[in-house]
């Protein structure tokens, strides 16, 4: 294993973990969950230029097109909370009503 991918996949771990401990901003989970999609990201970059296949090549941007998608999705929820909550506290949200 390659120093560069051992250091990708603790970068992985490591936002895996703050999103599963620091639960009570939205705005953190929403950062850790980006640092998990950029370390995707270039892990599926390395591994699609070491493949020398062709039909790897797209994947990275894929990666990168659901990533954006999922960060504009995040910050439109953080922004509705907002608005409603008046806090990005996620203990204080009720999640049975709509």
């Amino acid at each position: 294993m390659t120093p560069v991918l051992l250091n990708l996949i603790v970068a992985f771990t490591l936002a895996l973990l703050g999103t599963l401990m620091f639960r009570s901003h939205l705005m953190s989970t929403l950062l850790c969950m980006e640092g998990m999609m950029l370390s995707l990201f270039t892990m599926i970059s390395i591994s699609s230029l070491n493949s020398n296949s062709m039909i790897t090549f797209p994947m990275p941007i894929i990666m990168l097109v659901f990533a954006a998608c999922e960060a504009a999705v995040g910050l439109a929820l953080l922004v509705k909370i907002s608005n409603m909550y008046g806090t990005d506290h996620v203990q204080n949200l009720n999640l049975l009503q709509c």
